[in-house]
């Protein structure tokens, strides 16, 4: 970043008036933009090694500390603040001597930036002790991608600058600014950004929903820009043209060579590019539609000073038409290349030079590169490779599923099943969606699928987790949904059917679902998730707990004793049924809080009661009393959490 901001200081002097950076409604000029990020640096660490942490991902207090990172030499570390749980935690593990933060923001050790005064919040105090890293560190890049936590990409000096180079802009990018809509804090947005303020170009940075911002675009002139296929989705859903457009480029997920050609005729004057690449590697593979037409549906092939070989798990270059997993070969790559404090697999991911993507591919006798599933993507079940795009895809379409992504998690006698994490419809059921999914899937399997393939699990989410470029973090929803599942160990079947359970004590267990006519029965609330209490010899139904996922919470109801005034399931028995909705709903998919909900009003529902640290407020117009649970208290122990269960069934009835 250094050389970033001795470029940045020649541009000022140099070229003071030219238009820099067009965000948050107007444009900044090189002078303006300079004399703002050194009143900001002016306020921050200047040392090699030290980092700062950017934690904004739009607006021009973003670009601003960008640049002043860059002016006082320090390391910019970027990463996603729109999941502040995943941010803070990523924090402590930085351990950066300073936070740049939008005002107001209640990230630890966070500054705002006050645009007004050119001032950062006055420094409290850090809870770790800021760490120096290898001053060789050009820049920090947090990314989730397939994982469960985010994860460093450490770029070297040596790695950007020679990508600068390599990347520089064609004489026709000089006339028009370039668009950047996508968060700074992602590879795609934040490479594009330092290249265009290294080289003196303008950038205009999209901080308005993209729809709204295609005519702004525009009225600007903007000649290149680079989308994900969500964006070009948005876009072709709209009537507007961009006849201004000189360069396009698609990158991340799959774009289909109709959608590339429906894109090159909004955008007729335009040369239209899918590309492929990692956060770690940068781009690596190219292919342009006006050249190769009939190459669109692979990702073209390697671009310059980038090698991209197909190896097998031996590492053994494989010959071409071979599936194996894609490796990318850097150039200039320094030894604090790779990820902030790399171990295991991280470790041997990127090593000397040679990154393992991960990805799953094959060459064409032609070199270009066709991709297939990520590893992640590939779930091993009973010792076969089950693809989890293509139940998905066999899937789409399912009444009463807005959204659904199929992970696998680990099943005792397969090693591995499919589990459904869905965004329902209304009223929508999961024992409906599972027997409906079982259906399509046995259809399929006429063709080249397979009748067991059909997820085993379903669980719904009140939306799906997304980076910062609209890419779903399958890794968060894996280790969520094997939470889940890992909960139920056992399975029972009553009327022939299989449910997950668990044993209790005395021939009781706790069953994942319910046979559909114990639910007619008792008239249970279609569209939740039902949790019983169950006796095993004979088999019937003593306690339901119903459990739901939405956008304001995850809520337990209940539980409910549903035998008649003459049967009796024990206060303790209720007690640790209780205790074990509100562990179970815990463990549900999904950023929400937990409420349990007392619906005293109802007949046969248990009515919980007071408690303290439980406090209770009514939903508006809807009479009924929730309770916010104290999950801090919860966490300490499950011991604490049935006592507390036991307390609120004694002090219902």
């Amino acid at each position: 970043m250094t050389a970033l901001g001795d470029r940045l200081r020649v541009c000022a002097r140099d070229d003071a008036d030219k238009p820099a950076v067009h965000a948050s409604g107007r444009w900044w000029t090189y002078a303006e933009l300079i004399a703002a990020a050194d009143a900001l640096a002016s306020q921050l660490p200047s040392s090699h090694g030290q980092v700062i942490a950017i934690a904004m991902d739009h607006g021009i207090e973003a670009v601003l500390a960008l640049c002043a990172t860059a002016l006082a030499g320090a390391i910019p570390a970027m990463l996603d603040p729109r999941d502040r749980g995943m941010a803070s935690h990523t924090l402590h593990t930085l351990a950066p001597t300073a936070v740049l933060a939008l005002p107001g923001s209640e990230l630890p050790g966070a500054r705002g930036i006050d645009i007004a005064t050119l001032a950062l919040d006055e420094p409290g105090d850090l809870p770790w002790t800021p760490l120096h890293r290898d001053p060789r560190t050009s820049h920090i890049i947090f990314t989730s991608g397939s994982t469960a936590g985010s994860k460093g990409v450490v770029w070297s000096e040596l790695r950007t600058s020679f990508d600068w180079q390599i990347n520089r802009p064609k004489p026709l990018h000089r006339e028009g600014p370039a668009a950047i809509v996508v968060p700074v804090c992602t590879s795609l947005g934040f490479h594009e950004l330092v290249r265009t303020l290294h080289f003196g170009l303008s950038a205009v940075i999209v901080d308005v929903p993209f729809v709204a911002a295609l005519e702004e675009l525009r009225e600007l002139g903007a000649n290149r820009i680079k989308l994900t296929p969500t964006h070009v989705e948005l876009l072709l859903a709209t009537a507007v043209e961009l006849p201004d457009l000189r360069t396009v480029s698609v990158a991340s997920a799959p774009l289909s060579p109709q959608r590339a050609g429906a894109l090159a005729e909004r955008a007729p004057r335009a040369s239209i590019c899918r590309s492929y690449g990692l956060t770690e590697s940068g781009a690596a593979t190219a292919v342009w539609l006006h050249k190769n037409p009939g190459k669109m549906s692979t990702v073209g092939r390697p671009i310059g000073y980038r090698r991209v070989t197909v190896r097998d798990p031996d590492g053994r270059m494989l010959p071409p038409e071979h599936v194996g997993e894609v490796y990318i070969d850097v150039p200039m790559w320094d030894a604090c290349d790779g990820y902030l404090d790399a171990t295991g697999g991280f470790a041997e991911r990127f090593f000397n030079g040679v990154l393992k993507t991960g990805d799953r591919g094959a060459m064409d006798r032609h070199g270009f590169l066709v991709l297939g599933e990520r590893e992640a993507e590939v779930l091993k079940v009973g010792g076969r490779s089950v693809s989890a795009p293509r139940v998905e895809q066999a899937l789409t379409g399912v009444p009463g599923v807005r959204e659904l992504v199929v992970v696998g998690v680990p099943d005792r006698w397969l090693g591995e099943t499919p589990c459904a994490v869905y965004v329902p419809e209304p009223g929508s059921s999961a024992h409906d969606l599972a027997r409906r999914a079982a259906g399509i899937i046995g259809d399929a399997a006429r063709g080249d699928g397979r009748s067991d393939d059909a997820p085993r699990t379903w669980l719904a989410r009140p939306e799906l987790p997304r980076g910062p470029t609209h890419k779903i973090r399958r890794g968060e929803l894996a280790r969520e949904a094997a939470a889940w599942t890992s909960s139920f160990p056992l399975v029972i079947a009553p009327e022939h059917q299989r449910f997950p359970a668990y044993d209790l004590e005395g021939g009781i267990a706790i069953v994942d679902g319910a046979p559909a006519s114990w639910c007619e029965q008792h008239d249970l609330e279609a569209g939740s998730r039902v949790i019983t209490l169950a006796m095993r010899q004979p088999m019937r139904p003593l306690a339901f707990g119903l459990v739901r996922a939405e956008r304001a919470a995850r809520f337990v109801i209940g539980p409910v004793e549903i035998e008649g005034a003459g049967e009796h399931v024990s206060d303790r028995l209720l007690g640790v049924f209780a205790g074990e909705l509100v562990h179970l709903a815990l463990r549900l998919p999904g950023p929400a809080p937990v409420a349990v909900c007392a619906f005293g009003e109802l007949p046969g529902f248990l009515p919980i009661g007071d408690h303290p640290g439980w406090t209770w407020r009514r939903e508006a117009g809807s009479g009924e009393p929730f309770a916010d649970v104290d999950v801090a208290a919860i966490a300490r122990g499950r011991d604490v959490l049935v006592a507390a269960a036991q307390r609120l069934s004694a002090a219902g009835t």
